[in-house]
Protein backbone atom coordinates (compact mmCIF):
# COMPACT_ATOMS: atom_id res chain seq x y z
CA UNK A 1 0.00 0.00 0.00
CA UNK A 2 3.09 2.37 0.48
CA UNK A 3 4.58 1.44 -2.75
CA UNK A 4 1.42 2.36 -4.59
CA UNK A 5 1.38 6.07 -2.54
CA UNK A 6 5.03 6.82 -1.98
CA UNK A 7 6.02 6.25 -5.74
CA UNK A 8 3.95 8.10 -7.38
CA UNK A 9 4.02 10.79 -5.20
CA UNK A 10 7.91 10.95 -5.47
CA UNK A 11 7.27 10.72 -9.22
CA UNK A 12 5.03 13.49 -9.57
CA UNK A 13 8.00 15.78 -7.69
CA UNK A 14 10.29 14.49 -10.16
CA UNK A 15 8.58 15.22 -13.29
CA UNK A 16 7.66 18.76 -11.72
CA UNK A 17 11.30 19.26 -10.88
CA UNK A 18 12.46 18.68 -14.15
CA UNK A 19 9.81 20.31 -16.01
CA UNK A 20 11.03 23.47 -14.00
CA UNK A 21 14.64 23.17 -14.48
CA UNK A 22 14.20 22.86 -18.23
CA UNK A 23 12.55 26.24 -18.43
CA UNK A 24 9.43 28.04 -18.74
CA UNK A 25 8.05 24.70 -20.94
CA UNK A 26 5.43 22.63 -19.60
CA UNK A 27 6.22 19.37 -22.01
CA UNK A 28 6.91 17.20 -19.10
CA UNK A 29 3.71 17.95 -17.12
CA UNK A 30 1.82 15.92 -19.84
CA UNK A 31 3.60 12.70 -18.17
CA UNK A 32 1.83 13.24 -15.08
CA UNK A 33 -1.25 11.53 -16.68
CA UNK A 34 0.60 8.14 -16.23
CA UNK A 35 1.23 8.67 -12.83
CA UNK A 36 -2.35 7.59 -11.92
CA UNK A 37 -2.68 4.22 -13.66
CA UNK A 38 1.15 3.67 -11.62
CA UNK A 39 -1.01 4.10 -8.34
CA UNK A 40 -3.63 2.17 -9.79
CA UNK A 41 -1.24 -0.69 -9.94
CA UNK A 42 -0.59 -1.14 -6.60
CA UNK A 43 -2.58 1.52 -4.27
CA UNK A 44 -6.31 1.65 -2.41
CA UNK A 45 -8.83 3.72 -3.81
CA UNK A 46 -8.17 6.93 -1.89
CA UNK A 47 -4.45 6.52 -2.53
CA UNK A 48 -5.12 6.51 -6.50
CA UNK A 49 -7.84 9.73 -6.31
CA UNK A 50 -4.92 11.30 -3.78
CA UNK A 51 -2.09 10.69 -7.00
CA UNK A 52 -4.75 12.04 -9.19
CA UNK A 53 -5.18 14.98 -7.59
CA UNK A 54 -1.72 16.10 -6.83
CA UNK A 55 -1.14 15.69 -10.28
CA UNK A 56 -3.42 17.58 -11.46
CA UNK A 57 -2.96 20.61 -8.77
CA UNK A 58 0.50 20.09 -9.85
CA UNK A 59 0.48 20.20 -13.21
CA UNK A 60 -2.16 23.33 -12.61
CA UNK A 61 0.26 24.88 -10.48
CA UNK A 62 3.03 24.47 -13.17
CA UNK A 63 0.98 26.15 -15.95
CA UNK A 64 1.25 29.23 -13.62
CA UNK A 65 4.76 30.25 -13.59
CA UNK A 66 6.15 28.17 -16.05
CA UNK A 67 3.75 27.95 -19.14
CA UNK A 68 5.38 28.24 -22.27
CA UNK A 69 2.49 30.60 -23.14
CA UNK A 70 0.69 27.49 -25.28
CA UNK A 71 -2.88 27.81 -23.20
CA UNK A 72 -4.84 25.33 -25.15
CA UNK A 73 -1.87 22.90 -24.82
CA UNK A 74 -1.71 23.43 -21.24
CA UNK A 75 -5.74 22.90 -20.90
CA UNK A 76 -5.23 19.44 -23.26
CA UNK A 77 -2.76 18.67 -20.70
CA UNK A 78 -4.79 18.81 -17.43
CA UNK A 79 -8.03 17.24 -18.97
CA UNK A 80 -6.12 14.49 -20.41
CA UNK A 81 -4.32 13.98 -16.94
CA UNK A 82 -8.31 14.57 -15.19
CA UNK A 83 -9.39 12.45 -17.35
CA UNK A 84 -6.67 9.60 -16.90
CA UNK A 85 -6.50 9.70 -13.04
CA UNK A 86 -10.76 8.71 -12.82
CA UNK A 87 -10.03 6.10 -15.46
CA UNK A 88 -7.04 5.12 -13.10
CA UNK A 89 -9.79 5.25 -9.92
CA UNK A 90 -12.02 3.11 -12.06
CA UNK A 91 -9.48 0.59 -12.88
CA UNK A 92 -8.66 0.37 -9.25
CA UNK A 93 -12.39 -0.34 -8.05
CA UNK A 94 -12.16 -3.28 -10.30
CA UNK A 95 -8.86 -4.23 -9.34
CA UNK A 96 -9.90 -4.13 -5.84
CA UNK A 97 -12.98 -6.24 -6.42
CA UNK A 98 -11.82 -8.97 -8.23
CA UNK A 99 -8.88 -9.50 -5.33
CA UNK A 100 -11.88 -9.73 -3.06
CA UNK A 101 -14.18 -12.18 -4.84
CA UNK A 102 -10.85 -14.06 -5.38
CA UNK A 103 -10.36 -14.04 -1.53
CA UNK A 104 -13.74 -15.08 -1.02
CA UNK A 105 -13.37 -17.68 -3.54
CA UNK A 106 -10.29 -19.11 -1.94
CA UNK A 107 -12.28 -19.02 1.85
CA UNK A 108 -15.33 -21.00 0.33
CA UNK A 109 -12.93 -23.56 -1.17
CA UNK A 110 -11.40 -24.28 2.11
CA UNK A 111 -14.55 -24.06 4.13
CA UNK A 112 -15.89 -26.60 1.26
CA UNK A 113 -12.19 -28.48 1.62
CA UNK A 114 -12.80 -28.22 5.40
CA UNK A 115 -16.35 -29.73 4.84
CA UNK A 116 -15.74 -32.67 2.63
CA UNK A 117 -12.99 -33.75 4.94
CA UNK A 118 -15.38 -33.38 7.88
CA UNK A 119 -18.06 -35.15 6.17
CA UNK A 120 -15.80 -38.08 4.94
CA UNK A 121 -14.39 -38.79 8.58
CA UNK A 122 -16.03 -41.25 11.22
CA UNK A 123 -16.96 -38.86 14.06
CA UNK A 124 -16.04 -41.53 16.86
CA UNK A 125 -12.54 -43.10 15.24
CA UNK A 126 -11.28 -40.18 13.13
CA UNK A 127 -11.15 -42.71 10.10
CA UNK A 128 -13.22 -42.57 7.34
CA UNK A 129 -16.32 -43.36 7.32
CA UNK A 130 -18.90 -44.71 4.51
CA UNK A 131 -19.02 -41.99 2.73
CA UNK A 132 -15.38 -41.14 2.71
CA UNK A 133 -14.26 -45.22 1.56
CA UNK A 134 -17.07 -44.86 -1.64
CA UNK A 135 -15.56 -41.21 -2.43
CA UNK A 136 -11.78 -42.68 -2.21
CA UNK A 137 -12.58 -45.38 -4.53
CA UNK A 138 -13.07 -42.87 -7.32
CA UNK A 139 -9.32 -42.93 -7.72
CA UNK A 140 -8.42 -46.31 -6.52
CA UNK A 141 -7.61 -47.73 -9.49
CA UNK A 142 -5.20 -51.13 -9.33
CA UNK A 143 -4.98 -54.06 -11.68
CA UNK A 144 -5.61 -56.09 -8.53
CA UNK A 145 -8.22 -55.00 -5.84
CA UNK A 146 -9.68 -57.26 -2.90
CA UNK A 147 -12.42 -56.09 -0.72
CA UNK A 148 -12.02 -56.77 3.19
CA UNK A 149 -15.75 -57.07 5.43
CA UNK A 150 -14.41 -56.80 9.25
CA UNK A 151 -16.77 -57.73 11.79
CA UNK A 152 -15.64 -57.47 15.73
CA UNK A 153 -16.55 -60.54 17.64
CA UNK A 154 -19.31 -60.42 20.80
CA UNK A 155 -18.94 -56.88 20.38
CA UNK A 156 -22.87 -56.41 22.04
CA UNK A 157 -21.45 -58.51 24.70
CA UNK A 158 -18.69 -55.76 25.21
CA UNK A 159 -21.44 -52.96 25.45
CA UNK A 160 -23.73 -54.90 27.72
CA UNK A 161 -21.21 -56.00 30.49
CA UNK A 162 -18.87 -53.15 30.52
CA UNK A 163 -21.44 -50.42 28.56
CA UNK A 164 -21.13 -47.78 25.55
CA UNK A 165 -18.34 -45.78 26.76
CA UNK A 166 -16.58 -48.84 26.89
CA UNK A 167 -17.13 -50.12 23.67
CA UNK A 168 -16.90 -46.77 21.98
CA UNK A 169 -13.02 -46.77 23.38
CA UNK A 170 -12.55 -50.55 22.09
CA UNK A 171 -14.07 -49.34 19.02
CA UNK A 172 -11.22 -46.61 18.57
CA UNK A 173 -8.38 -49.06 19.68
CA UNK A 174 -8.90 -51.98 17.46
CA UNK A 175 -9.52 -49.12 14.66
CA UNK A 176 -5.95 -47.67 15.14
CA UNK A 177 -5.04 -51.07 15.53
CA UNK A 178 -6.28 -52.53 12.42
CA UNK A 179 -4.88 -48.58 10.44
CA UNK A 180 -1.47 -48.86 11.96
CA UNK A 181 -0.64 -52.60 9.97
CA UNK A 182 -2.42 -50.80 6.89
CA UNK A 183 -0.36 -49.44 4.28
CA UNK A 184 -1.44 -45.71 3.29
CA UNK A 185 -2.34 -46.26 -0.73
CA UNK A 186 -4.73 -48.84 1.60
CA UNK A 187 -8.47 -47.69 2.15
CA UNK A 188 -9.78 -48.55 5.13
CA UNK A 189 -12.45 -46.99 8.06
CA UNK A 190 -15.62 -47.79 9.48
CA UNK A 191 -18.37 -48.96 7.82
CA UNK A 192 -21.28 -48.93 10.33
CA UNK A 193 -21.53 -50.28 13.97
CA UNK A 194 -18.97 -52.54 14.46
CA UNK A 195 -18.31 -52.93 11.02
CA UNK A 196 -15.30 -51.81 9.38
CA UNK A 197 -14.59 -51.80 5.73
CA UNK A 198 -10.90 -52.18 3.92
CA UNK A 199 -10.20 -52.33 0.24
CA UNK A 200 -6.10 -53.34 -0.59
CA UNK A 201 -4.64 -53.20 -4.25
CA UNK A 202 -3.63 -56.99 -4.02
CA UNK A 203 -5.40 -59.81 -5.24
CA UNK A 204 -7.72 -62.06 -2.76
CA UNK A 205 -5.30 -64.60 -1.98
CA UNK A 206 -2.81 -62.07 -0.72
CA UNK A 207 -5.34 -59.70 0.98
CA UNK A 208 -6.52 -62.77 2.98
CA UNK A 209 -2.55 -63.36 4.04
CA UNK A 210 -2.77 -59.80 4.83
CA UNK A 211 -5.32 -60.12 7.34
CA UNK A 212 -4.09 -63.06 8.55
CA UNK A 213 -1.47 -60.99 9.80
CA UNK A 214 -3.30 -58.17 10.74
CA UNK A 215 -5.49 -60.22 13.05
CA UNK A 216 -2.73 -61.70 14.67
CA UNK A 217 -0.88 -58.69 15.63
CA UNK A 218 -4.05 -56.48 16.28
CA UNK A 219 -5.23 -59.16 18.46
CA UNK A 220 -2.11 -59.68 20.32
CA UNK A 221 -2.55 -57.76 23.63
CA UNK A 222 -5.65 -57.02 24.82
CA UNK A 223 -7.72 -54.02 25.28
CA UNK A 224 -7.07 -52.41 28.40
CA UNK A 225 -9.12 -49.54 29.77
CA UNK A 226 -9.70 -47.92 33.30
CA UNK A 227 -8.62 -50.93 34.56
CA UNK A 228 -10.20 -53.23 32.59
CA UNK A 229 -8.53 -56.26 30.13
CA UNK A 230 -10.36 -56.92 27.18
CA UNK A 231 -9.33 -59.36 24.47
CA UNK A 232 -9.59 -57.91 20.68
CA UNK A 233 -11.52 -60.67 18.71
CA UNK A 234 -12.26 -60.02 15.00
CA UNK A 235 -13.46 -61.81 11.82
CA UNK A 236 -13.02 -60.68 7.93
CA UNK A 237 -14.30 -61.66 4.82
CA UNK A 238 -12.38 -61.24 1.54
CA UNK A 239 -12.88 -61.21 -1.77
CA UNK A 240 -11.50 -60.03 -5.19
CA UNK A 241 -13.30 -57.16 -6.81
CA UNK A 242 -12.68 -57.61 -10.19
CA UNK A 243 -13.23 -55.11 -13.24
CA UNK A 244 -16.26 -56.39 -14.51
CA UNK A 245 -17.53 -56.26 -10.93
CA UNK A 246 -19.18 -53.43 -8.83
CA UNK A 247 -17.81 -52.49 -5.46
CA UNK A 248 -21.15 -53.66 -4.27
CA UNK A 249 -20.90 -57.13 -5.82
CA UNK A 250 -17.56 -57.27 -4.11
CA UNK A 251 -18.82 -56.10 -1.02
CA UNK A 252 -21.38 -58.48 -0.91
CA UNK A 253 -18.67 -61.56 -1.58
CA UNK A 254 -16.80 -60.51 1.26
CA UNK A 255 -19.87 -60.15 3.74
CA UNK A 256 -20.75 -63.67 2.56
CA UNK A 257 -17.29 -64.50 3.48
CA UNK A 258 -17.35 -63.02 6.75
CA UNK A 259 -20.61 -65.22 7.22
CA UNK A 260 -18.77 -68.18 7.45
CA UNK A 261 -15.64 -66.18 8.91
CA UNK A 262 -18.40 -65.77 12.38
CA UNK A 263 -20.20 -69.16 12.32
CA UNK A 264 -16.66 -71.21 11.99
CA UNK A 265 -15.85 -69.18 15.88
CA UNK A 266 -14.41 -65.56 14.69
CA UNK A 267 -10.99 -64.60 15.05
CA UNK A 268 -10.26 -65.85 11.61
CA UNK A 269 -10.34 -64.92 7.50
CA UNK A 270 -12.00 -66.66 5.24
CA UNK A 271 -11.69 -65.64 1.70
CA UNK A 272 -14.87 -66.17 -1.03
CA UNK A 273 -12.60 -68.33 -3.27
CA UNK A 274 -12.88 -70.66 -0.16
CA UNK A 275 -16.38 -70.26 0.08
CA UNK A 276 -17.63 -70.98 -3.82
CA UNK A 277 -14.91 -74.18 -3.21
CA UNK A 278 -16.56 -74.83 -0.03
CA UNK A 279 -19.87 -74.85 -1.60
CA UNK A 280 -18.95 -76.80 -4.64
CA UNK A 281 -17.52 -79.67 -2.30
CA UNK A 282 -20.83 -79.57 -0.72
CA UNK A 283 -22.72 -79.71 -3.71
CA UNK A 284 -20.57 -82.82 -5.03
CA UNK A 285 -21.13 -84.41 -1.82
CA UNK A 286 -24.62 -84.28 -1.97
CA UNK A 287 -24.50 -85.89 -5.91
Amino acid sequence: MALGLLLPLILIVFILVADILEGPKTAYVGVLACVAPLAAAFGSIRMVIGVGVTAFIGALSIGYFASDGNVEAQNTRLVIIAIVSVLATAITASRIEAQRDMVNLAAELAVATALNHAGNKDFLTGSLNRHGIVFHLKEFNHPARSVVMIDLDNFKKINDVHGHKVGDEYIRAVTARISSELKAEDIFGRWGGDEFVAVLPSGEQQATEIFERVIARATQYPFAFEGKEIPIHFSAGVASWNSCETFEDALQNADRALYEAKAMGGQSVVNFAELEALGEGNKNAHQ
